[in-house]
């Protein structure tokens, strides 16, 4: 764990230099699928099956949007002017 927190700095200041923005685009990542767990508790048809494979689906979304704001922070994409014109 502790070498896998040292591999995950360099994200931390790539995404924000603050580090509470940074806490929170995270919790943003994790936290639907398990909300979406705990509110949809009450429906008889669900069963554990479904939340895991809810679970999972979010945490690859998550994953993904993760990946692209890396991405997309990283390299800008650039427009040249005269593309525009034509």
């Amino acid at each position: 764990m502790v070498l896998l927190g040292f591999w995950w700095v360099p994200f931390i200041h790539l995404l924000s230099a603050q580090l509470y923005i940074y806490l929170q685009s995270v919790q943003a990542y994790i936290s639907p699928p398990i909300a979406a767990c705990f509110v949809l508790d009450f429906v008889p048809r669900l069963n554990g099956q479904g939340a895991i494979s809810s679970l999972l689906v979010g945490f690859v979304l998550g994953a993904s949007r993760f990946v692209f704001e890396v991405l997309d922070k990283k390299a800008p994409i650039q427009v040249r002017r005269d593309s525009l014109a034509g």
